[in-house]
């Protein structure tokens, strides 16, 4: 026979591993008769469904065109994917800035490794290689 704590342990480490879908559902074990169930959580499915796919940038710039600000935003995501990618070969550990010249200094390096990416897909394309980073 199996200890209830384990079981909920277990159940707490298949939820965190699969939190994307386990939201959606409430997982119950009852001891008295070794049962284990789950049902979907309508709500929160149902609000999940409402916002998929949608996308909400603000910005306090008025004089841009909506597709300047998503151009702009999709930008900015690339050039942290590609700072992120560099962090690891370089062994940068996560950073947490609380000063000014810090935060800049990240700016630049985020600036840096995406022109380095700009650079690599430029020369693979050159030489006829379709491919992303």
């Amino acid at each position: 026979m199996r200890d209830e704590g384990k079981i909920h342990e277990a159940i707490g480490r298949l939820r965190e591993r699969h939190s994307r879908v386990g939201r959606y559902y409430v997982i119950t074990y009852d001891s008295s008769t070794r049962s284990l169930a789950w049902r979907e959580d309508p709500v929160k499915k149902e609000k999940a469904i409402e916002l998929d796919g949608t996308y909400l940038l603000k910005t306090d710039r008025h004089d841009l065109a909506q597709e300047e600000i998503w151009r702009i935003y999709i930008l900015l995501t690339r050039a942290e994917a590609a700072f992120r990618s560099m962090k690891s070969p370089l062994l940068e550990r996560p950073i947490f800035h609380h000063l000014e010249h810090r935060v800049q200094a990240h700016i630049f390096l985020c600036v840096l490794a995406y022109h380095l990416l700009v650079a690599i897909e430029k020369m693979f394309l050159d030489r006829g290689v379709h491919t992303s980073w």
